[in-house]
């Protein structure tokens, strides 16, 4: 697939000229990474997901800030991504509602760690009925105590990846493990790295 890039940007940039929006962000993310026959180019990849995100692809925003909390060609930047994933949040969009749910519900810095607001994020996946990213708002929970909420979720979690997918090894291990994490929340424990 990684040998297709360079036909593949030029099929998005014919798609641009026609009107298409999401070519930007597929561009953005050949960029970002390169490839065989296309060298990463962050620069690139920056300015494609600002002019994707301006012409309004949104999804552009929840890229932006995923780019800035990885430092992409420049140092880490969590003003911007932070900036950017929220945007992306008040659009609803899921990957940006779980970045945040992660970033702050399982930081690993105490003092940028905000559980209230990492359950405002899951919550509103769970709404959006993506039960198995729910399972951030059932660690949020257990960090706070609240183990009779974390158990009500983790539930539903171990229910729905219960054979969900057909039996494939990751969504066994997965059930698995929800179903070990379900068991410690029983015993007011969080799971390890959950503390």
């Amino acid at each position: 697939m990684r040998k297709k890039l360079p036909r593949a940007l030029k099929l998005y940039k014919e798609a641009l000229c026609g009107g298409a929006l999401k070519p930007y962000a597929q561009m953005g993310r050949i960029y970002r990474d390169g490839g065989s026959g296309v060298p990463s180019d962050t620069a690139k990849a920056e300015e494609c997901l600002k002019k994707g995100f301006d012409v309004g692809d949104e999804s552009c925003a929840t890229l932006l800030g995923d780019f800035y909390i990885a430092g992409y060609g420049h140092p880490s930047n969590e003003k911007h991504a932070l900036e950017w994933l929220d945007i992306g949040a008040r659009k609803n969009d899921m990957i940006a509602l779980y970045r945040l749910a992660e970033y702050y519900g399982e930081n690993p810095d105490p003092v940028k760690r905000d559980l209230g607001k990492a359950l405002e994020y899951a919550d509103r996946l769970m709404e959006m009925e993506h039960i198995l990213l729910t399972h951030l708002t059932a660690v949020a929970y257990a960090r706070a105590g609240r183990f009779h909420d974390a158990i009500k979720i983790q539930t539903k979690v171990v229910v729905v990846s219960s054979g969900a997918f057909g039996g494939h090894w990751k969504e066994e291990e997965l059930n698995k493990e929800a179903r070990h994490r379900l068991e410690l929340y029983k015993q007011n424990k969080p799971y390890p790295s959950d503390s």
